[in-house]
């Protein structure tokens, strides 16, 4: 059965983000040593102070005590008990408009305003303990998805998140350890970062998993067969039609920068070379600009119906053209009478003497 993955609410992992977060900031400012980074080379301290950063984090979650199976089920019975506390908190604002006091929360759940507040001191030192003793699980599974365009940490920022989220899921009557509920949960967190942030074009989760099926059923099919697959053969592998691979690969595809040097020097930029097929051409503007001029001219030996009749029939006023039926309503007139204006008014233009300027038009 799928699970749908949600955000874990604020007022539950407030205080253990907060912790994560002061982590984060301890291990960078303790690997921001001047003296250490006088040592580098220009351009790598960037990413010596990232490295150690890194080396902190671990050196700092290392010394975090494991737990075993029996703490577990109390830590998750504790952060359970906060849960509910947290569920009829929000259900008496989604009601009432405004926070409850502890009194009225505990007269709500029915239990002293001691127990309460001891219940949710003692969840939210619970959820921080089971956090805190699995973070090096974050670490293990972020490895695994390294060089797929997002950075290292911010895969363990996201791990952490996903960690919070199974400490608020886990339900240890059901036999499981932790460690092994919350692999799922963290996984979701990071597999869903990448999709949503490796790529400058940003494609549905389903799609990205699409993707990641073709290419490996890709690599299979060439390892099998000693050459690249068809299409045909790769839609087979898929049970997909051929037409679906298509839309597949054209997702998978990565966009180019425009920013990219060309040239043996790199002097140019691929977008300099690039046409705007949106703008016109300098000679094309240049003789449609031209066009209109002598086509005004050309106009004025006609009478101003003849004109005008002709402007709306074929657009000449920047708008649409225009039936004869309109034409002849603008008019007042029958669609009979404006056809006998337009065809003496083309055959003036046909004949006179400014046909001459517009015949270098004609091709």
């Amino acid at each position: 059965m799928a699970v749908v993955f949600s955000r874990p609410h604020p007022e539950n992992i407030a205080s253990s983000r907060q912790e994560l977060d002061d982590l984060w900031l301890e291990a960078e400012s303790a690997s921001q040593d001047p003296a250490a980074e006088a040592d580098l080379e220009p351009g790598a301290s960037g990413l010596r102070l990232n490295e150690d950063a890194v080396d902190h984090y671990l050196n700092t979650i290392g010394r975090v005590p494991r737990i075993d199976h029996a703490e577990e089920i109390e830590l998750s019975r504790k952060i359970q008990q906060k849960l509910l506390i947290d569920q009829a908190r929000r259900e008496w604002r989604q009601q009432r408009g405004q926070d409850p006091s502890d009194e009225e929360l505990a007269a709500a759940l029915q239990i002293p305003v001691s127990t309460l507040r001891s219940r949710i001191r003692q969840g939210e030192q619970a959820q921080r303990k089971l956090i805190n003793a699995n973070l090096r699980l974050v670490v293990s599974v972020a490895k695994k998805y390294l060089n797929r365009g997002v950075p290292f940490l911010d895969l363990i920022q996201e791990g952490n998140m996903g960690l919070i989220r199974a400490t608020e899921k886990f339900n240890a009557e059901r036999g499981f350890r932790f460690s092994t509920y919350a692999h799922w949960w963290i996984r979701q967190g990071i597999t869903r970062c990448i999709a949503n942030q490796a790529r400058t074009i940003r494609l549905p989760v389903h799609m990205v998993d699409k993707v990641r099926l073709l290419k490996r059923t890709n690599r299979e099919l060439m390892k099998a067969r000693g050459r690249r697959p068809t299409e045909a053969e790769l839609a087979e592998a898929l049970g997909i039609k051929v037409k679906k691979l298509r839309m597949i690969q054209q997702a998978a595809a990565l966009p180019l920068s425009l920013d990219v040097p060309v040239g043996q020097e790199g002097e140019s930029r691929l977008g300099d070379l690039l046409p705007d097929e949106r703008q016109e051409q300098p000679f094309e503007e240049i003789l449609v600009q031209s066009l209109r001029q002598d086509v005004r001219s050309a106009m004025q030996a006609l009478k101003p119906i003849e004109r005008q009749v002709l402007e709306l029939r074929y657009g000449l006023d920047g708008q649409r053209a225009r039936t004869l039926r309109e034409v002849g309503d603008h008019f007042n007139l029958t669609r009979e009478r404006i056809r006998q204006i337009e065809r003496d008014a083309l055959r003036k233009l046909r004949l006179g003497h400014p046909s001459r300027a517009l015949a270098q038009y004609i091709r």
